[in-house]
């Protein structure tokens, strides 16, 4: 299950949740390395929660950017990396443009909690919200 743009890990907002059996992953989208950077100045106790195997923090953590924005050496031990690029697929006369991507650096595992009823609930509810939006 994927969810965009939800406040489940402590209230922290999230570009996408994806849950899969009892693990859970966060992927942060940056477009650019000012926002890159101004991740860790604006949501250092966020990160710092992360790293310190919280519990209320995902399994395992991606930055996902285009190709080359940043060196996998600027990403953090525990954190993952996943590159995108456009490409694009000849339709007839048209080229219809999509994304590929690549797992650069793969993440560590920040903890080995699995997700618990409460959180379940949470992300269910924060998923009806946004449908009756």
């Amino acid at each position: 299950m994927m969810i965009p743009n939800t406040k489940f890990f402590k209230d922290f907002e999230s570009d996408i949740i994806c849950i899969t059996s009892d693990m859970s992953y966060e992927y942060e989208i940056k477009l650019s390395t000012t926002d890159y950077i101004n991740d860790f100045k604006n949501k250092s106790r966020k990160h710092n929660l992360y790293v310190s195997e919280y519990k209320d923090s995902p399994n395992y953590f991606y930055f996902i950017t285009p190709k080359g924005l940043i060196g996998k050496e600027m990403i953090p031990d525990k954190y993952g990396l996943v590159e995108f690029t456009v490409e694009y697929k000849k339709f007839g006369s048209k080229s219809i443009p999509y994304l590929s991507f690549c797992s650069v650096k793969n993440a560590k595992r920040l903890h080995n909690n699995t997700l618990t009823i409460h959180q379940y609930k949470k992300l269910l509810s924060s998923v009806c919200w946004k449908l009756f939006k």
